[in-house]
Order: structure tokens, then C-alpha cells, then sequence
């Protein structure tokens, strides 16, 4: 039985930016993802809460899409979570909480 000569993997990364991105966005939208190009229109996701990573968090801030958590709604996080965050990393951090 002859030997086939070995294929190159693509690796997960090396194929989006081979096609140009548009491809993973697209791929991203069939999904119920809104692209980063569409414009707001400032209306409600009609979610409370998202868990991203932290790349994404970044995005997002830098998108503006993030705004501010009203801490009289949270008591519980004020009384026992707060507490445990006095790190540096932490402190001032109005727009999340970790999960």
C-alpha cells in the first residue's frame, strides 16, 4: 500500500485570517452573533448577564458596549462579595464582577 504524502493542518486561527476574517464573521452571525461592524441601535439585548472571556472584555469596553452596574440593586455582592475583592486587579471595577 503505497504512503500518501501528508497534508498541512490548518490550525483554528490560520483559517479565518487565510480567508480575510469575513468568513468567521459570517459564520458568527448563522449563529445569532451581531458582527462588530453593524451599527447599535441602542436597543435592549434583553439580557441581564453575559459571561465572556477576557479578550472579549476587552472588546467589548473598548466598543462601548458595556455600562455601568447600579450597586444599590446588588446588595448581596455589596455584603459578601465586595469583601473578597480587594485586590488590585479589582478595585474600581464598576462594569463587572467575577463569576
Amino acid at each position: 500500500m503505497p504512503l500518501l504524502p501528508k497534508t498541512p493542518r490548518i490550525s483554528r486561527r490560520a483559517l479565518p485570517r487565510g480567508l480575510g476574517g469575513s468568513a468567521g464573521l459570517g459564520a458568527l452571525a448563522d449563529r445569532g452573533v451581531p458582527a462588530a461592524y453593524v451599527a447599535p441601535g441602542h436597543q435592549p439585548t434583553g439580557r441581564d448577564l453575559i459571561v465572556i472571556s477576557d479578550w472579549m472584555c476587552g472588546r467589548f469596553v473598548r466598543l462601548g458596549w458595556v455600562q455601568e452596574v447600579d450597586r444599590s440593586r446588588q446588595p448581596n455582592v455589596t455584603e459578601y462579595l465586595d469583601p473578597l475583592l480587594r485586590s488590585r486587579r479589582l478595585t474600581g471595577a464598576t462594569a463587572a464582577r467575577p463569576w
